[in-house]
């Protein structure tokens, strides 16, 4: 990842006058380093098309939005045979999503700010007066019915110092569906699919997600003009919304909209429905002119229905909602300037020409309601005009903006990448492209794909050359022993309440472990990442090694051995189902050279379940999970992200035999689909399936409910052997159905698709020693036994179709075999490889790297175990942790021997941590942490209650702060712990186990001494929404809480509320009732005292109140008042019904009731 420290001036430039700005939470610190793009990130290649592709159709008509799309630019690949695209490293990319949203979230927060301060800068936005307070209702509502923007677009120069945003359109822009549809379409007809990966893919289902989430009630009138380009992309947009099940309406101008008769106010469409919900192609300037226009006096012909009477009805909502004119203007540049002056994506802009000789290297200058790049001007450092547009903003005042020239590259063009914001979350990227220095409507759009830094010139020709990669090496991985109490071995580990839980305990027990020693395995950070871009790189090469297959399927089928009858079905299910996959297993050996991989199992592979849930179960039951990390905890989340994209239509059927194995997985994979909302059905055997009786042909299960989606555990092989056995004429039972005959029936969508056959065959491996023989991750591979003596080292001679390490014969140097096993696939073609032993640890036994490919992209590891050097069905299953360095693992306990318990207690909190009814406190003094619990006089033998200690245990590092949590309707609290190892952590105890569980660990430094470090203080809602962690000196930090669908713990991503120049003293969090949480602090802001302005005598202590906006999901400061310098403590004061809420503050002599809108 490429990261710099900013460094830029942070000098305010002449901005309108206002209020003291709110504080901004993603403004930075002159040190804060933020994730960036960078102008060598991006490159440029050539490609030359052949002419069967270049004019080839590309698109898939059957889209509406197709046809229109080609009507504009025509159906062809490409006019001309020679073309180019352009690839963006993965650190790259890395920045400009960092960028796009924290940018989002800094434009709304300015725009907030003008609001609160619109008398002052309204003017400088040219807005009707009368139309600002429509605005400030559209800000208002957002809250109400949530924030009903869908989409908007940052424009970006990458620069040799990192991405600056020229502007963000947050009200009207063009190219998505080039982004989300087109330039993925022409990637994959040109070639360029194995290429990297798409920085796109997910657009459409987010912008589903995005629809799904705005509650919409009725009927969406999609309002576009009568151009091509806007007809286009709103009937892409007409698609995402009807996919999150809203009916839609495109209404192409307005001339057909009236007012309804009997009232003269609602307006109507052709068909006489009413307009209630409206999206808009339109941008809000396009109201302002015609606002203007009729209050000037020009009136509309007569009751004809003008676009300002839609978009500012008050019955009709629109999106994108009226406020988001502000974010759009360039009005809102030097006002963000003030606000940010240090952000590293911004660029200084100013109102006043004085402040232009402060930018050294030249300016633009841009109209404030300008679009489309019309009526920009741009100087050099000298003051020289160097490039200019027309256009009609003539007389528009003019905003003044620090120079950032768009980056040439070696086609001699100028590239402006384009980003959209989703519902406020990255969604994809466009590139425009221009011999102009300003993009304007008639730029041209190119591909973009995201590849691995060090992987900017990969061909895609037959002999490509691959540069070296991220990789693991053998002493990446280590084995632990591992002492187990016998209370904990004994012990249930899985939550029997989850649908496959009881399956897989009937196979392999509900215990922990039956031996008191047990081991796991551990890989570094950087052999982590190794894996992980194997699995990247080595999928897509997969997919590109079966296009060829399938382009040149006359010489390459006959190795392969599969009927000719099915070549058809296979090329079919390549073109028309090539993404409906959704998981495939990589199978790998960790050498001293690297890792290297046997085969990919892209169409039904085992251990998903185990990599997925139960190795991280284990780890935590056995106490694993506070060493390093875990290697696969978002796979769940992967596969339920990728049944959502498949866009499944009806209910899906997972079938398989009847195994328990098989059933584990199945039920594994159920749970996911149904967390993506489609209705599931297992179904073991295929016994009770039959066809319908009254067409002959469609399948139904036993409930008569017809196949249409089906996931299998079933390999396509056993296809291939009954298509085989009946053709040779084999009938079947009559009236009987067969596996084949619903994984070939043309009615039926099956995951993983038939072309999957292809890649999880070994007959794959030779072409890949083909196309890429440079590879470090293949092993060399042939058909022809001449080669062999190639392998000086030793080969494996493997059949094409055979599974689960059947049939497998190892050979050394010498040509002696050393190892076999047995299997059904005697007669069939060998594959011969080059051989790479699997390693071999302390524990005396080999292991297998597996790691899963979950839509495409890495989604977790597990290792498989054995005695033997061939892997196969019953091979062991040990967890692995990722850490920092195996170093570290090994002398995680020398560094916390504690001779001496320590006696004192420094800190200590009450809660209900053992149960409802518990009266339970835990104190803490050094490493140690005590559970108490209150005995009844019984049990006491006395006649006082007394406090017992039910457990102790020590914790790694000195602790400083103890919090009990618990989550809204919960009836159990969780202990929050910092400590001085620079981390905070998430207990719940567990009275079953006489135990603490980890559920969940926050790392924010090497020590916790730093006085910047997070952890010094805690503080929870008193509701349970959220807790923040913050440092003695400027970082403050919050955490949303909530349940998972298990109703298991969930803690989003950390929200920032830092405040350069401020020393806090104390947090708490404020009772409002369900209202925005917020967290009172005792804090002096010591920016003046910095820089001598003022004396320390004079320093000034305040109270001040932060918000977390549950709707945006950002910090504000909201109040602030001065205190007592001696304050140093803060006691909540119940809210709601049971009190005023607000705090009081405890001084030397005084404590003070405080509160927002509350006299003293």
């Amino acid at each position: 990842m490429v990261t710099t420290t900013v460094t830029t001036s942070s000098t305010v430039l002449s901005s309108p006058k206002a209020k003291q700005a709110p504080s901004i939470t993603t403004t930075v610190s002159l040190n804060h380093v933020f994730p960036n793009s960078y102008k060598d990130d991006l490159a440029v290649h050539s490609l030359q098309v052949p002419a069967d592709v270049g004019h080839a159709r590309y698109l898939d008509q059957s889209l509406p939005y197709v046809p229109v799309f080609e009507e504009q630019y025509g159906p062809e690949v490409s006019s001309s045979l020679q073309t180019k695209y352009y690839t963006l490293t993965e650190s790259g990319q890395a920045g400009i999503e960092a960028a796009t949203a924290t940018l989002h979230a800094l434009f709304v927060q300015a725009t907030e700010h003008v609001l609160a301060n619109q008398e002052s800068l309204a003017p400088y936005f040219h807005i009707p007066a009368a139309l600002w307070p429509r605005i400030q209702d559209s800000w208002a509502r957002q809250y109400v019915i949530k924030n009903d923007t869908i989409s908007g677009r940052l424009d970006f120069a990458l620069t040799d110092h990192g991405i600056k945003v020229y502007e963000y359109n947050a009200d009207s822009a063009s190219c998505l569906m080039e982004c989300g549809y087109t330039q993925d379409a022409w990637s994959n007809a040109a070639g360029l699919g194995s290429i990297g990966r798409s920085n796109s893919s997910t657009l459409f289902t987010q912008l589903t997600a995005a629809w799904k989430s705005k509650n919409v009630q009725g009927t969406l009138h999609l309002l576009c003009d009568n151009d091509p380009e806007e007809r286009y992309h709103s009937l892409y947009m007409k698609a995402t919304a009807e996919a999150a099940g809203i009916p839609c309406v495109l209404v192409v101008g307005v001339q057909d909209l009236h007012f309804d008769s009997r009232d003269g106010a609602t307006i109507l469409d052709g068909q006489n429905r009413p307009l209630r919900n409206v999206w808009k192609t339109w941008a809000w300037q396009t109201v302002i002119s015609q606002y203007e226009a009729r209050n000037a006096g020009a009136a509309a012909t007569s009751g004809a229905v003008q676009v300002m009477d839609v978009m500012l009805h008050p019955s009709v909502r629109v999106f994108e909602p009226l406020w988001t004119v502000l974010p759009s203007s360039k009005a809102i540049l030097p006002i963000l300037t003030q606000l940010a002056p240090d952000n590293p994506y911004l660029l200084r802009s100013t109102f006043d020409p004085a402040d232009i000789p402060l930018f050294t290297g030249g300016y633009v200058a841009k109209p404030v309601m300008g679009r489309t790049g019309a009526n920009v001007s741009i100087y050099n450092g000298s003051g020289e005009l160097i490039s200019a547009t027309a256009g009609k903003w003539v007389d528009d005042t003019i905003v003044y903006q620090e120079i950032a020239l768009l980056p040439k590259y070696e086609d001699d063009c100028y590239v402006q990448v384009n980003t959209w914001a989703i519902d406020g979350e990255y969604g994809g990227t466009v590139l425009r492209i221009d011999e102009s220095n300003i993009i304007g409507l008639s730029s041209g759009i190119y591909p973009m794909r995201v590849v691995p830094d060090k992987c900017l010139s990969m061909a895609i020709s037959a002999s490509s050359v691959l540069p070296k990669y991220l990789n693991a090496v053998k002493k990446d991985l280590a084995v632990h022993t591992l002492n187990i109490a016998r209370h904990v071995g004994n012990a249930r580990y899985l939550d029997a309440s989850l649908p496959f839980v009881p399956t897989f305990e009937a196979k392999y027990g509900h215990q922990v472990s039956t031996a008191q020693q047990s081991k796991y395995y551990t890989i570094t950070e950087a052999g982590q990442a190794g894996v992980e871009a194997a699995t990247d790189i080595l999928h897509q090469l997969f997919l590109r090694a079966t296009d060829h297959v399938l382009a040149h399927k006359r010489e390459l089928a006959p190795y392969f051995c599969i009927p000719a009858g099915l070549w058809p079905k296979i090329q079919h299910s390549w073109t028309h189902h090539k993404q409906d996959t959704i998981s495939g297993r990589l199978d790998f050996a960790l050498t001293d050279q690297g890792m290297k991989v046997y085969e990919y199992n892209a169409d039904s592979a085992s251990c998903l379940m185990e990599c997925g849930y139960t190795q991280d179960a284990w780890s935590n039951a056995t106490g694993l999970g506070s060493i390093g990390r875990s290697n696969s905890s978002k796979l769940f989340t992967q596969l339920t992200a990728a049944w959502k994209s498949k866009n499944v239509q009806g209910t899906l059927h997972l079938l398989c035999d009847d195994d328990d194995e098989e059933r584990y997985h199945s039920l594994y994979m159920k749970a996911a689909a149904e967390a993506a909302g489609i209705p599931s059905v297992l179904i073991v055997g295929v016994q009770d399936l039959h066809f319908d009786s009254r067409d002959g042909a469609t399948i139904l299960d036993g409930q008569n409910r017809p196949l249409r989606n089906v996931w299998k555990t079933w390999a396509w092989q056993t296809v291939i052997s009954q298509y085989e056995a009946r053709n040779a004429g084999a009938a079947a039972t009559s009236g009987a159905v067969q596996v084949m005959d619903v994984m070939l029936h043309p009615s039926v969508r099956v995951f993983e698709p038939l072309w999957t056959v292809l890649p999880s065959s070994k007959a794959i491996l030779p072409i890949l020693t083909q196309l890429a023989p440079d590879n470090p991750y293949l092993l060399r591979s042939t058909f022809d036994p001449a080669d062999i003596p190639l392998f000086t080292g030793g080969y494996v001679a493997k059949p094409v179709m055979g599974r689960t390490g059947a049939n497998v014969s190892i050979y050394n140097g010498s040509g002696e075999l050393i190892s076999a096993t047995a299997g059904k696939w005697v007669d069939d073609t060998i594959v011969y490889q080059e051989i790479a032993l699997l390693p071999k640890y302390e524990d005396d036994c080999y292991v297998q790297v597996n790691t899963w490919a979950i839509d495409g992209e890495y989604g977790g590891t597990v290792l498989r175990i054995d005695e033997s050097n061939i892997v196969g069905l019953n091979s062991g299953i040990y967890p692995m942790r990722v850490v920092e360095t195996e170093e570290a693992v090994g002398t995680m306990h020398l560094m916390n021997i504690t001779l001496q318990e320590g006696g004192a207690i420094t800190d200590a909190v009450y809660g209900n941590f053992c149960g409802t009814k518990s009266q339970d406190i835990v104190c803490s003094g050094g490493t140690s942490i005590r559970l108490l619990q209150t005995q009844s006089p019984s049990e006491a033998g006395g006649g006082l209650k007394q406090l017992q200690t039910i457990h102790s245990q020590q914790v790694f590092g000195v602790i400083r702060s103890l919090l009990p949590f618990r989550l809204t309707g919960g009836t159990k609290d969780f202990l929050v712990v910092g400590t001085d190892s620079g981390k905070i952590t998430v207990l719940e105890f567990m009275v079953e186990l006489s135990r603490w569980e980890v559920r969940h660990s926050e790392t924010y430094g090497k020590t916790g001494c730093r006085r910047i470090t997070p952890g010094q203080h805690l503080a929870s809602d008193p509701k349970g929404r959220a807790i923040m962690v913050g440092a003695v000196e400027k970082q403050k930090l919050v955490y949303i809480m909530n349940r998972d669908a298990s109703n298991r713990l969930t803690i989003s991503s950390p929200l920032e509320a830092h405040r350069s120049h401020a020393i806090h003293f104390d947090i708490v969090g404020v009772d409002v009732g369900f209202e925005n949480p917020i967290f009172a602090i005792l804090e002096v802001d010591y920016s003046e005292h910095d820089d001598g302005t003022l004396g320390v005598a004079d320093a000034v202590k305040s109270l001040v109140y932060y918000e977390l906006d549950l709707g945006l999901n950002h910090v504000t400061r909201r109040w602030s008042e001065p205190v007592l310098r001696s304050a140093n403590k803060l006691i909540a004061v119940p809210g709601g019904t049971d009190g005023p809420g607000g705090v009081l503050v405890c001084s030397e002599g005084w404590i003070v009731y405080k509160n927002e809108r509350h006299p003293e």
